[in-house]
């Protein structure tokens, strides 16, 4: 992995570790999806930026809690509505 590949998130702190993603999270609650490099080079995309309410913000920390702390098969499930109900990405 190229080591400045995270040195421009100055202000922003680790949130969460997915297999094909990071998400990092500043004061403002913005929010950067940093996918990794193999992912990002092929789709010629980096970050996608999200700015949240305090209300989505405590249901994006509820829900990387519940991730973390569950099995493997529940912790999908739970990254699948992390990603489609709060980061409103589309399930291809």
């Amino acid at each position: 992995m190229n080591p400045n590949y995270k040195d421009d998130l100055e202000g922003y702190r680790l949130l969460a570790e997915f297999p094909d993603y990071d998400l990092y999270v500043n004061d403002d609650n913005s929010v950067i999806q940093r996918f990794n490099e193999g992912i990002a080079n092929s789709w010629q995309e980096f970050d996608l930026d999200f700015s949240f309410d305090q209300q989505d913000m405590d249901n994006l920390r509820k829900a990387v809690k519940l991730y973390e702390d569950s099995d493997p098969i529940q912790a999908e499930k739970i990254k699948k509505q992390i990603e489609t109900k709060i980061l409103g990405e589309v399930d291809e």
